[in-house]
């Protein structure tokens, strides 16, 4: 075990592999959608100061009622979590139907926002290289922190992140990529309840 408890250190012998990391990362419990770095086309972003639409404190809470956790990840946060799931709008907030809205944790939100997340705040950092896939990366970030504690460092290693790569407002290059959230900007962008 290391200093900071968590059981891990690079590069040492006995430091928990990929294997042994997946090995003890809970089943979903329920079919994940794909995930990749995306970003929503700039006039769709809801401007600073826009009105709540009538009604939707009842569709947001139709939409984490039916959805049961993130569809990305399948996180389901504690009730009074700091980072309670989040309502994504599939297709900019224009469009405030059911069908049209996802429960998202606040990990996978930054990696489906990447132009806002890495572009703009710089709390989404892009790699060519990755040893899992995106809902992968995810699902390991919420257990190992949350487990054990593991630290960035750690977590970026085990994950094998390695050539990073910049922000394009170009999905199919997006879509070749693998997002990682700091640890530090989990909680960056939470002005309210989206």
């Amino acid at each position: 075990m290391t200093s900071e408890g968590n059981g891990f250190s690079p590069g040492v012998p006995g430091a928990m592999t990929i294997e042994e990391a997946l090995a003890i990362l809970p089943a979903p419990t329920k079919a994940l959608k794909p995930l990749a770095p995306s970003y929503l086309d700039p006039e769709e972003w809801r401007p600073a100061g826009a009105r709540v639409p009538p009604g939707w404190s009842h569709l947001r809470a139709d939409a984490l009622a039916r959805d049961a956790g993130c569809v990305y990840c399948g996180h389901l946060p504690p009730a009074g979590s700091r980072a309670p799931l989040e309502v994504h709008h599939i297709r900019g907030h224009r469009v405030n139907d059911l069908a049209a809205l996802e429960s998202v944790c606040v990990l996978c939100h930054r990696v489906l926002h990447a132009g806002r997340s890495a572009a703009v705040y710089g709390s989404l950092a892009l790699f060519r290289q990755a040893v899992v896939d995106q809902n992968t990366i995810i699902r390991l970030s919420w257990h190992l922190r949350l487990t054990r504690r593991i630290d960035d460092r750690a977590l970026m290693t085990l994950l094998d992140l390695a050539e990073p790569a910049p922000f394009r407002m170009d999905r199919p290059y997006l879509a070749t990529l693998r997002g990682y959230v700091p640890a530090r900007y989990w909680l960056l962008e939470r002005g309210g309840a989206g």
